[in-house]
């Protein structure tokens, strides 16, 4: 090998392939039999949390940006956070639409990102977020998959913590980003219970504050009322 090409394995080494130890290593507890009850649960509170938001006159989005665009997404705001920097709510899934036509094995996806920044452009440093995606992948023998991250370092620049929309919302990591051995999506079911719980969560508290939502605008992000 060349100099240059060493230099790409050893990148791929530090920064791309994953590590598992034996903790990460897939068993038959992590079939995706065994993910369904959570599954259940899941599409669920997807079906009540569009019940709620159209009972507020709040409809699905058309994503533009999609190949086949189709209305599937929320992107929202919250009014009493509307002076913050940015506050918004994102949640996508075909699944959400009752006349979404496919199973879920034709490709089931969703999306939940909920970010709440005090520094604009600049996430991350003073910001809560939280990350989830719950996806089925056409892989064998594994195909539900699951990624979730969440940070709250948002309460040392608060007057009050209760300021902040995820107060009162458990979170394992309140300081700092995990970045565990296996970041990126996880086919362990427990994993994806915890995905689904704290997706749950997180519709539910939504749902809480509906009378305050707004659609954020896909092209200048103006908002605008949706009742």
């Amino acid at each position: 090998m060349t100099t240059d090409e060493l230099k790409t394995v050893a990148f791929h080494r530090e920064n791309v392939l994953k590590r598992p130890n034996a903790n990460d290593l897939l068993t038959m507890e992590d079939i995706d039999e065994c993910k369904l009850p959570a599954m259940n649960t899941l599409l669920r509170q997807m079906a009540c949390f569009y019940a709620e938001l159209k009972a507020q006159n709040i409809t699905l989005q058309i994503d533009k940006n999609d190949r086949y665009p189709y209305k599937n997404l929320y992107e929202l705001q919250d009014m009493n956070f509307a002076d913050w920097p940015d506050f918004r709510i994102r949640i996508k899934s075909n699944w959400f639409n009752p006349e979404w036509p496919l199973a879920i094995h034709a490709g089931f996806d969703f999306h939940l990102y909920v970010l709440h920044d005090g520094y604009a452009q600049k996430p991350g440093e003073i910001a809560d977020w939280i990350d989830i995606r719950i996806k089925y992948l056409d892989t064998i023998p594994m195909s539900f998959a699951s990624r979730r991250e969440h940070i709250r370092s948002m309460g040392p620049f608060l007057k009050d913590e209760r300021d902040t929309y995820f107060y009162g919302m458990p979170m394992e990591y309140t300081t700092s980003v995990y970045f565990g051995n296996m970041t990126g999506m996880s086919f362990k079911t427990d994993a994806f219970n915890l995905a689904v719980k704290d997706a749950c969560i997180v519709m539910q508290k939504i749902i809480a504050r509906k009378q305050y939502l707004r659609v954020m605008h896909e092209k200048s992000e103006e908002i605008i009322e949706a009742i």
